[in-house]
């Protein structure tokens, strides 16, 4: 009896198209089926006006449900057109469905000046682009034809933002101890500083580069409840709720304790609740775990500009980056005048042709780091839910 009720209930909406009209198909039923072919989370985006261009494979799977359903409908002149027009549509998109070259994105320049005026490229010479592609929205493509061992970024070290830079403040490592002892976590300092960063300095590279950063980073922690009640019955409430619970609970602690102790470092409206949780979930969705240095063996998270922009790719041309010491990979220009620093430096293990997408695989450090990054002034991260959701 279900599925007599169901294939009635498809008889009654294929045979919403065949009707007399100038144009084959209803865009509004197009979208319909569309919004029934999408995951959840990707329907919680659109709502929320963040939604991307249909991607490869929902547009398939929209026109394969149109095709089943249309093929239902009763026989008609404009059925037969119906699915003429979409299996013509197919076509073209299995056509289509070559490499995401994408197109230039609108902060191209500004990123390009970024890089020459901060010397991020090797040896002075522009490796990457900014471009906007189809999957994966904002990336990195090869700005030339580029072959295996080439260095297409090097970092410098003092572009690097990790919880380290919190020592090099007068009078903040005491305050810090009075107001949340020794329970503070990695990643909250270094949330600390990157709002700090940008708050000292606002001619400077960090608070230049947040124009790149997403206002709103894709993480469950932004979820409102309503949102996170469609996934009532699986773990991720249970873990964003108390990330949140954790992340307010340390905001309290130390807001306004430390504004009242540095007034000159910490001024109220630059460590709200709101660019408190935001620097968090730039921590969580971009930080890389990096080695190297001083001490090969040590690991820690880092900011790095620009490398954040690099999408992710389980089968990515480029190697995990380590920090080398200068002579490796020396940039030039106007910030590599003095002395010698260090390098967060990203070579390629296979050739990769002019305008290719860049990716990294973030696998195993993000495994990595999920281990590790808990604490009892934080809870669970949540940087694979932050990146993949």
């Amino acid at each position: 009896e279900h599925d007599q009720s169901l294939m009635a209930a498809e008889r009654s909406w294929a045979s919403r198209w065949c009707r007399a009209g100038s144009e084959p198909l209803d865009e509004v039923l197009v979208r319909d089926v569309e919004e029934t072919q999408r995951p959840p989370i990707a329907r919680y985006f659109a709502e929320e006006g963040n939604a991307s261009p249909a991607s490869p494979r929902l547009q398939r799977a929209t026109q394969l449900e149109l095709l089943r359903l249309c093929s239902k409908a009763p026989h008609s002149a404009t059925r037969e057109a119906n699915l003429a027009a979409l299996a013509a549509s197919r076509q073209r998109l299995l056509q289509a469905d070559g490499e995401d070259l994408g197109q230039e994105d609108e902060l191209a320049d500004e990123l390009r000046a970024f890089c020459a005026r901060h010397a991020l490229w090797p040896h002075g010479t522009e490796t990457l682009v900014l471009r906007h592609f189809r999957v994966g929205g904002r990336g990195l493509a090869a700005a030339a034809d580029l072959s295996a061992g080439d260095t297409v970024l090097a970092v410098p070290e003092s572009l690097l933002l990790s919880s380290e830079r919190l020592s090099s403040y007068d009078g903040l490592a005491a305050a810090l101890s009075a107001a949340a002892g020794d329970s503070l976590h990695d990643d909250v300092r270094l949330s600390l500083a990157l709002l700090l960063e940008i708050a000292r300095d606002q001619a400077g590279a960090w608070a230049e580069y947040c124009r790149f950063l997403p206002e709103r980073p894709p993480s469950a922690l932004h979820w409102a409840s309503r949102q996170l009640q469609r996934l009532a019955h699986t773990p991720l409430v249970g873990r964003v709720t108390a990330a949140r619970e954790a992340l307010r609970e340390a905001h309290a602690a130390l807001f306004p304790a430390l504004s009242l102790a540095l007034p000159q470092l910490f001024p109220p409206a630059s460590f709200s609740w709101r660019r408190f949780l935001w620097a968090y979930t730039v921590v969580q969705t971009r930080g890389l775990v990096v080695g190297g240095g001083a001490e090969p063996r040590a690991r820690r998270t880092v900011l790095a500009p620009v490398a954040d922009l690099l999408n992710y790719s389980p089968t990515s041309p480029l190697a995990w980056p380590s920090l080398e010491a200068a002579g490796a990979a020396r940039p030039t220009g106007p910030v590599a005048e003095g002395p010698p620093s260090a390098t967060l430096t990203f070579r390629l293990l296979s050739a990769v042709p002019a305008g290719r997408q860049l990716c990294l695989y973030y696998g195993h450090p993000l495994a990595a780091r999920e281990s590790r990054a808990r604490g009892p002034f934080l809870g669970p991260s949540l940087r694979l839910l932050g990146a993949f959701l």
